[in-house]
């Protein structure tokens, strides 16, 4: 069992295990942790006191769209920066590609650099990412 002190009403610090399961006072209250699957792009996890229980739970509490759709964005525009950079090497000199991959490279990354335009009014879930040569 674990359990969380509690301070002015609010949970305070983090859960703890005694050995004998029981609370060393009345500050500290029993501890249910979230067991849902939660996304922490789209909502945060809170500690909640039960009002007239001696419990404290955690609770999902999803982001508004507005948080959601921009945390969508950076993530979205973090991968492709990752993959861009991936392939500068193609954008070398000597980089030993004939003219033909280098415009398939030269294709791919423009396609990378323009996702985020391209995907206005779609979700993570639906992006299709170009794929290297």
């Amino acid at each position: 069992m674990q359990f969380i002190r509690v301070e002015n009403g609010q949970p305070v610090g983090s859960p703890q295990s005694f050995s004998d399961n029981v609370a060393p006072s009345s500050d500290w209250k029993f501890y249910k942790p979230n067991t849902e699957d939660y996304n922490p792009l789209r909502s945060a996890l809170v500690d909640v006191l039960v009002p007239d229980a001696p419990v404290v739970v955690q609770v999902v509490v999803p982001f508004p769209e507005d948080v959601c759709a921009r945390l969508d964005l950076e993530d979205l525009r973090e991968t492709r920066n990752k993959l861009l950079a991936e392939s500068d090497w193609t954008r070398m000199d000597d980089n030993g590609l004939d003219d033909d991959d280098r415009e398939l490279w030269a294709i791919y990354r423009q396609e990378l650099r323009d996702l985020p335009e391209s995907l206005v009014g779609l979700s993570l879930d639906d992006i299709v990412w170009p794929e290297s040569p």
